[in-house]
């Protein structure tokens, strides 16, 4: 994908420089024209109509919420769209504990609880997320002796609760590994599988290791006698037996003795030093011109732009199989006291952490070309007509507009006759 550093996107946005690449487009830092702010946007690769609908789902939710991100806004231009949201700067808390390794168990749970009350915003409005992992918390910088500051986002396939589905019964959406077993098999969403999501994400802070793509993780067994590991367990369990609510799951959490102290956790900032022509206020009156910038699929993420902060993963003591080596849940069980190597501090990645998804906004207005009148004849000024010359549009000129849709003006075409039938059919229902 061929973008200019310093091209305006759709009137408003200018590119400045590229922060991380996806599978579904690139994410920059731009510069808001109307507002004089910098903000964080994600231009799409490609624009048929499934990838509209997600977009539009994502841009759509609107959720006030300081532990959620805040879409901003949507523009569209030719075949290209592009939504914004606030620049978080310390990236995903995969890439922290890429990064770092194990969290400690005081930072996993204060984490874990402002994820649940994210979700508790998000299911009181009615939605499900259904894309909970780490990946999808974001962070912004802080010290080491600071509480972490995570914000939930990517609300791409979110569904309210209780509506009409749009997909195939069938059909599974979700990131393997995440997913509640009744969701893998395409149960209608419920708050519950989120709940299911955060135990899988809390259980991968503690000990490192992605989970499974198939079937449920297994939590240590030394960390099942500990309370911690006993509130993952609750979070995993089936879904008769699982935590309602994600109020009740902050008020068990909160029970729980956890040491005070974060050893020492900071979060850096990860968004790269403005490029030549930018300060902090903005863009600089006389800039160099910039040749257009080629961003390649695999890009970079933001984990990846200072070496320097990197720090060596610790080596894997013990495998996540559930056995437990002698004396690892005594006094430095989660964290508390010495920090021996345990069930909750082993394991490395299968994988690299997925690009942070930042953004979420409200609909666009994409502009569809208007039919080409033909033009009209002009008469000296004694013979002008006292009534208007109107020229009804022919056949071809109606053909030749259709021809000139966009890609992206076809596709919000196809949404509304979808949105439309569907509304027709409850109607009728």
């Amino acid at each position: 994908m061929l973008t200019g550093m310093g091209e305006v996107f759709g009137g408003r946005y200018e590119l400045v420089d590229p922060l991380a690449s996806g599978g579904s487009g690139v994410v920059w830092r731009v510069w808001d024209l109307r507002e004089s702010t910098f903000r964080a946007a994600k231009v799409l690769k490609q624009s048929d109509s499934a990838s509209l609908l997600r977009f539009m789902r994502e841009t759509g939710w609107r959720i006030s919420h300081p532990h959620v991100v805040t879409p901003l806004g949507w523009v569209g231009e030719d075949d290209r769209m592009m939504f914004t949201m606030p620049l978080v700067r310390g990236g995903s808390v995969s890439g922290l504990f890429k990064r770092r390794g194990p969290l400690p168990p005081g930072f996993a749970a204060a984490v874990t609880d402002q994820l649940l009350d994210a979700l508790e915003k998000v299911h009181a409005q009615g939605l499900v997320h259904r894309d909970v992992k780490p990946a999808n918390l974001l962070l912004n910088p802080v010290s080491a002796h600071q509480p972490p500051e995570a914000m939930l986002t990517d609300f791409g396939i979110a569904a309210p609760v209780g509506e009409p589905r749009m997909t195939r019964v069938t059909e599974v959406i979700g990131t393997p590994g995440y997913m509640s077993p009744e969701a893998a098999v395409g149960v209608d969403p419920e708050p519950k599988q989120d709940l299911y999501s955060v135990g899988v994400v809390l259980l991968e802070m503690l000990t490192g290791q992605r989970p499974p793509q198939t079937g449920k993780p297994v939590i240590p067994t030394a960390a099942e006698q500990v309370p911690l590991g006993r509130f993952i367990a609750r979070l995993l369990a089936d879904e008769d037996t699982r935590i309602a609510t994600a109020t009740e799951a902050r008020t068990a959490l909160a029970e729980i003795d956890l040491p005070t102290q974060r050893q020492g956790v900071e979060v850096p900032d990860l968004i790269p030093a403005l490029p030549e022509g930018w300060t902090d206020q903005g863009p600089l009156p006389s800039r160099p011109a910039h040749a257009p910038t080629q961003v390649r699929s695999e890009g970079f993420t933001p984990t990846q732009m200072r070496d320097s902060q990197r720090s060596s993963r610790p080596a894997p003591a013990h495998p996540m199989s559930g056995q437990s080596a002698p004396g690892q849940f005594g006094t430095g069980q989660f964290g508390q006291g010495p920090t021996a190597p345990g069930p909750f501090q082993t394991g490395q990645f299968a994988q690299p952490p997925l690009p942070a998804n930042q953004f979420q906004s409200g609909p666009p207005t994409t502009q569809f070309p208007t039919t080409t009148q033909a033009p009209t004849t002009q008469f000296p000024a004694a013979n002008l007509p006292t009534t208007p010359v109107m020229t009804a549009p022919t056949g071809e000129s109606v053909a030749d507009w259709f021809r000139s849709l966009t890609p992206v003006a076809w596709a919000l075409l196809a949404a509304t006759v979808v949105v439309f039938i569907i509304v027709i059919v409850l109607l009728i229902g």
